[in-house]
């Protein structure tokens, strides 16, 4: 049975699997599955007269050849599967989709699609928006695949727009800014969005999703939260400045000893931050670094918020309207990176080293910022896993 589509659209007049409209769909999606190897977007033909039939494919540009083949045959068997017997079909996946009809379809624009969204996160920001906004611009010129994204370092914002191949630059590009009018209408307030329809998609995640992406498979963490309540200041510019001074102390001092806490500003506009680093990865220099890099993009990811979070891999920031120091902060994020299955074993070694560390967290927590372990297990394929886990502790800063 075939994993089930995000969507299946079925449609047309019944056909017999025996027919010659039945062969000729048959043919087509063998050639459509053929060539999925060799390009992740192609449109075909079979049949002819009645029994012409017309099709077409896409899969996530960056893909490889066989990630795509393998998406595009599961498009065939979710089709076959929800789509028993009917002319026409479009089967969207995660990273593909398929489309076949017994009329001529290629080269007509059809944005007439569906938006999908994150439930749990939200977001003042425009950033996403403003960057779909240049990818809808940069797409229709990249012949032939009309593919463009934008992988960040600095942002947890990760991003594409593509249209099928049989469309024209100007066609695309109608497809793809009617589908981010859909979403600036729908969706723009959620930390995560796209937009799917038969000829283009759009996409924004605040976490990658690309399969060639660098850190797809490493602990390398870009995360953010902001505060759901905007600043209620008199004076807005004295706020970002004391904010600004606040990140450049945290980023200043914080290197020293990989934890720092302070505060700038006064009464009212007063806000107070605290800038951690691991102490087994960081130097001084990729510390200070990396919390400068964390206050720019929070500033820009958190605009006029009481409070705000930057979770990078080798750094944390976070800055608050309230003072937060000593307090413990239950509100707990959990993060997973990557997509490699891994095995029970390593599931169970990895489980008792986090207790084993957490429990020697626990004794250090008096007089340490962290602390850190490895667990190394050995399956009988030789293959190998290695889990860290850091626990922090909020130790205020004299003063």
């Amino acid at each position: 049975m075939a994993a089930n589509p995000f969507r299946a659209d079925c449609d047309g007049d019944a056909y017999n699997l025996s027919s010659s409209f039945g062969r000729s769909l048959s043919g087509l999606l063998s050639s459509l599955t053929f060539l999925s190897s060799n390009s992740n977007s192609t449109n075909a033909t079979a049949g002819a007269g009645r029994d012409s039939v017309y099709g077409l494919y896409m899969c996530q540009g960056d893909l490889s050849g066989s990630n795509c083949q393998s998406c595009i045959q599961t498009a065939v068997a979710g089709a076959n599967q929800s789509c028993p017997g009917v002319r026409r079909a479009i089967i969207y996946y995660n990273q593909c989709h398929l489309r076949y009809s017994d009329a001529n379809f290629f080269g007509v624009v059809d944005a007439d699609g569906f938006n999908m969204t994150n439930p749990l996160e939200v977001t003042s920001s425009r950033m996403a928006f403003n960057i779909l906004s240049d990818l809808v611009q940069a797409a229709p010129q990249r012949r032939p695949l009309m593919f463009a994204t934008n992988v960040s370092d600095m942002y947890p914002l990760f991003a594409l727009a593509q249209c099928t191949a049989d469309l024209s630059p100007d066609g695309c590009r109608r497809c793809l800014t009617a589908s981010l009018a859909a979403i600036e209408n729908c969706c723009i307030q959620r930390k995560g969005w796209r937009y799917l329809s038969p000829s283009c998609w759009i996409r924004y995640e605040p976490t990658p999703f690309f399969g060639n992406y660098p850190n797809n498979l490493s602990t390398y963490i870009i995360r953010s939260q902001c505060s759901s309540l905007d600043v209620q200041s008199d004076d807005l510019s004295a706020r970002t400045a004391n904010l600004r001074g606040l990140f450049d102390d945290l980023s200043a001092q914080a290197p020293a000893t990989g934890f720092y806490s302070s505060s700038a500003g006064d009464s009212g506009d007063r806000m107070y931050g605290l800038g951690l680093c691991t102490g087994d990865d960081a130097t001084r220099g990729e510390c200070a670094a990396c919390l400068a890099t964390a206050g720019r993009a929070i500033a820009n990811e958190c605009p006029n918020k009481t409070e705000g979070y930057m979770w990078y891999g080798p750094c944390f920031l976070k800055y608050s309207q309230q003072r937060f120091f000593g307090e413990l902060d239950t509100d707990v994020h959990t993060f997973c990176g990557g997509a490699a299955p891994v095995t029970a074993e390593f599931s169970r070694a990895t489980e008792a080293g986090a207790r084993s560390i957490a429990q020697e967290a626990r004794w250090r927590a008096f007089d340490e910022v962290e602390a850190f372990g490895e667990v190394t297990t050995f399956s009988v394929e030789r293959r190998w896993g290695r889990s860290r886990i850091g626990r922090f502790f909020d130790r205020v800063a004299s003063g």
